[in-house]
C-alpha cells in the first residue's frame, strides 16, 4: 500500500459519510453473509469473532480495524464472546474536473475500495472519533453535515498516520501505552481507570496495577499531570482567562482549578503567570477570574480520586451555604428604592421620593426578606441550586428509602423502590412516577413537586427534572456510609433531629445484629460475597447486595485478596472460573435471579471448600438490590438471623 498516494487522493477527494453505527451481537451468535452497500471502515470495541471479509476468515478483536468497499462481503461467522463493533459508511468520489493524472492513479490504487486491516496503537482515539461521528448521524443541519464530515477526515488521519508511522506494518501496543496516548490527546475529557480497563477488557485492579508499575504513578494523577502543565503553557503564552484555561483542561470550576495548581506548583495561577511575564517581558497582561456557580468538589486535593465532578467529599454537610440570599438585603432594599424613584417618573433633578413611595419600597423589601427566608442555597455537581427551606412535596427516583429515614414522606418514586420490601414506614401516600428506566415526566409534572432529589450525574437528565422544580441530584457513590448519607438528608430538609434520633435506633439495632453473630465461628473464617449473572463476580464492601451488611455491620471477614482488591473504587471484579479459589472464602454469599442459578452446575464451582461443606447462603438478586440505609440495617438484621438460626446450637 502506497500511503502517500492514498493521502494524496483522498486530498482530492468528495466525500459524504452515509452511515456511522453500533453493532452488538451476542456470544455464539452468527450473522449470515452479506454485501456492504458502500465503502467502509470497521472498527471492533468489544469482544471476540471469527469473519470472514470477502471469503478470507479472520479474528475480530479489540481494536482492530478493517476497510474495504462497496460490495465486500461480510459474514461473523462465530462469535466467541458478546461482539460490538461499529461501522461509519461512506462515498467517495473524484470530481470530473481533476486531471487524467489523478484518475490513473485513482484507478491505480483505489484507496476507495482498498482491502487492509490494523490493529492501531491509539484505538481510544479512533473510538472517540467515531462515538462523537455516531452522535451526529441523522442530523440536518449543516454546522453538523460539516462536523461529521471532519470527523471523518480526523478518523483518516489517525489510520493512515499510523499506517505511515508504522511502515504499513500491523502492530500492537500494550494497553498503557495506548492508554498514555489517549490521555495526551483527551486530558480534558473524564478518564478513570474503570473506563480505560473497560476499553481493554481489563479489571480496573490489574490496570490500575499495570499502569502504576510502567509510569511509576496512578491514572489520574497521570492525568493531572498533564492538565497542569497544558495550563503553565496556555498562561505562560496566552492571555486567556482563567476561566477559559480551566475549562479547556477539564475544570469547570475555577477556583478549584486555582486550588489544585497552587498545591502542584507552589504558585496561584496568576502568581504562575507574572512570574513569567517578569521572565519574558513580551508577554501579555493577565488573566481575570470569571465568576462560575460553585460546583461540589473534593476538598482534598492529595486524594488521587478527586477530578473532573467528583461526588465524595470529607463533609457532606460543607455543601450547604446558609446565607439567606445571593444578594444581600442592602442591595436589594437599594435596588427596590431605586425601581421606585423610577417608577414616579424621577430624573437626575427629582425630589426624594415620597412617603408612599417609601413605605412601598419597605413593604416590597419585608416581602423579599420573608421570601429569603424560606429557601436556602445548596451546592451540587451542577451547581448552586435555590430550595424551599421545608420541602411539602418532594419527588425522587430511586432515594426513597433515604428520605423516609429522616421522617419526610415523598409524594412520588419509582415504583422498584416503592416495592422495596425492607421499607416499614407506610408508603401508601407514595405515588409511582414509573418504572427504573420509563420515568413519566408527566407523572412527576402532574404531582406539583416544591423540590426534586435524583441519583445521577447525567446532565442532561437533571435538566428535564430541573425545569420542574428545584432540583438536588446526589449521584451514586457520593456517601461514605449510612451515617453520612442520612446526616445529609437531614440537613437537606431541615430534619437534623429526626436524622439523629434514626441513627441512634440505626446504632442500636446494628449492634445487636452484630453480637448475635459474635462467636458463631473461628477466628480467621472468611466470608465471600459473589454475585452471578452470565459470569461470576467479586463484590466488596460499598456496592450493595449486602455488602454492608456483612462487611460493615456484622463485620464478618472477607478474603483478604478480596480486601486488598475490592476496598476502594473497585467495588466489584469480574473473574474467570481458574481463579474462583483464590476469591472465595470459608463461607460464600451469592446473588443471583431466581431462574438464574445454572452457576450450580458449574464444575469448578463444586470444588470449592465452600460449597463442598454446604457453607453457601443465597441472596435472589430482586431482593437484594436495593442500597441505602434503610434496607442496610434490615438486611443485616436478616443475615444475622439466617446465620445464627444455621450454626446457633
Amino acid at each position: 500500500m502506497d500511503i502517500d498516494e492514498h493521502l494524496r487522493l483522498w486530498d482530492h477527494a468528495t466525500v459524504k459519510i452515509l452511515d456511522v453505527r453500533q453493532v452488538m451481537l451476542d456470544p455464539h451468535e452468527k450473522r449470515s453473509a452479506y454485501r456492504l452497500p458502500a465503502s467502509f471502515f470497521l472498527l471492533v470495541t468489544r469482544g471476540r469473532a471469527y469473519a470472514a471479509v470477502d471469503g478470507v476468515l479472520q479474528m475480530f478483536a479489540p481494536f482492530k480495524v478493517v476497510h474495504g468497499g462497496k460490495g465486500t462481503q461480510l459474514e461473523i461467522v462465530q462469535t466467541l464472546e458478546a461482539l460490538e463493533y461499529y461501522l461509519i459508511c461512506y462515498k467517495a468520489t473524484m470530481p470530473l474536473s481533476c486531471k487524467s493524472e489523478l484518475l490513473q492513479a485513482l484507478e491505480q490504487h483505489r484507496p476507495f475500495h482498498a482491502p487492509f486491516a490494523m490493529e492501531p496503537r491509539s484505538p481510544l482515539a479512533l473510538l472517540d472519533i467515531v462515538q462523537n461521528m455516531q452522535g451526529l448521524v441523522g442530523q440536518e443541519g449543516q454546522w453538523e453535515k460539516l462536523r461529521i464530515k471532519s470527523l471523518f477526515y480526523q478518523f483518516l488521519l489517525e489510520v493512515y498516520g499510523q499506517l505511515r508511522d508504522d511502515h504499513n506494518r500491523v502492530t500492537t501496543t500494550d494497553p498503557v501505552t495506548q492508554a498514555m496516548t489517549y490521555m495526551k490527546t483527551h486530558f480534558a475529557q473524564p478518564i478513570t481507570v474503570e473506563f480505560l480497563a473497560d476499553m481493554f477488557g481489563l479489571s480496573p485492579g490489574y490496570m490500575a496495577r499495570r499502569f502504576k508499575s510502567r509510569t511509576g504513578t496512578s491514572v489520574i494523577e497521570y492525568v493531572i499531570q498533564i492538565r497542569i502543565q497544558q495550563a503553565k503553557t496556555w498562561l505562560s503564552q496566552t492571555d486567556a482567562s482563567l476561566q477559559e484555561i480551566s475549562s479547556r483542561i477539564g475544570y469547570e470550576d475555577v477556583y478549584y482549578f486555582s486550588r489544585l495548581f497552587k498545591k502542584r506548583t507552589g504558585l496561584s495561577p496568576i502568581e504562575f503567570k507574572m512570574s513569567q511575564r517578569q521572565h519574558n517581558p513580551s508577554a501579555r497582561s493577565e488573566s481575570s477570574i470569571v465568576p462560575l456557580s460553585a460546583h461540589w468538589y473534593i476538598d482534598d486535593v492529595n486524594n488521587e480520586n478527586h477530578y473532573h465532578y467528583l461526588v465524595k467529599r470529607k463533609d457532606p454537610s460543607s455543601m450547604y451555604k446558609m446565607t439567606r440570599s445571593s444578594l444581600p438585603l442592602t442591595g436589594l432594599l437599594s435596588l427596590l428604592l431605586f425601581l421606585s424613584a423610577c417608577s414616579g417618573g424621577a430624573s437626575l433633578n427629582a425630589q426624594p421620593v415620597s412617603s408612599q413611595n417609601a413605605s412601598s419600597a419597605e413593604a416590597q423589601t419585608k416581602s423579599a426578606e420573608q421570601a429569603v427566608a424560606q429557601t436556602k442555597t445548596v451546592s451540587t455537581i451542577f451547581g448552586d441550586v435555590v430550595i424551599p427551606a421545608k420541602a411539602n412535596r418532594i419527588v425522587t427516583n430511586n432515594l426513597l428509602s433515604s428520605i423516609l429515614a429522616v421522617g419526610v414522606t415523598p409524594v412520588g418514586a419509582l415504583k422498584p423502590y416503592i416495592d422495596n420490601p425492607f421499607i416499614s414506614q407506610d408508603v401508601a401516600g407514595v405515588e409511582s412516577i414509573g418504572e427504573e428506566w420509563t420515568v413519566s415526566l408527566e407523572k412527576v409534572v402532574a404531582l406539583s413537586p416544591d423540590l426534586i432529589i435524583i441519583d445521577t450525574n447525567d446532565k442532561s437528565e437533571y435538566e428535564k427534572y430541573a425545569k420542574i422544580a428545584p432540583t438536588v441530584a446526589v449521584p451514586f457513590g457520593t456517601f461514605k456510609n449510612d451515617h453520612e448519607e442520612v446526616r445529609y438528608y437531614g440537613k437537606l430538609l431541615g430534619r437534623e433531629a429526626e436524622a439523629e434520633a434514626w441513627l441512634a435506633e440505626y446504632d442500636r439495632r446494628a449492634e445487636a445484629a452484630k453480637k448475635k453473630v459474635e462467636g458463631l465461628f473461628p477466628a480467621g473464617e472468611t466470608f465471600a460475597l459473589m454475585r452471578w449473572e452470565s459470569d461470576f463476580r467479586i463484590l466488596g464492601n460499598r456496592w450493595g447486595r449486602g455488602g454492608q451488611a456483612i462487611y460493615d455491620i456484622l463485620q464478618l471477614n472477607p478474603p483478604p485478596i478480596v480486601k486488598q482488591e475490592l476496598w476502594g473504587d473497585t467495588q466489584q471484579l469480574s473473574i474467570s472460573e481458574e481463579v474462583l479459589d483464590k476469591y472465595a472464602g470459608d463461607h460464600i454469599f451469592i446473588v443471583s435471579g431466581k431462574d438464574n442459578r445454572q452457576f450450580e452446575s458449574n464444575p469448578m464451582w463444586k470444588q470449592l471448600k465452600a460449597v463442598k461443606e454446604g457453607k453457601v447462603y443465597w441472596f435472589e438478586s430482586e431482593r437484594y438490590s436495593y442500597w441505602d440505609p434503610i434496607t442496610t440495617i434490615a438486611q443485616a438484621e436478616e443475615i444475622a438471623d439466617m446465620l445464627v438460626a444455621k450454626y446457633r446450637k
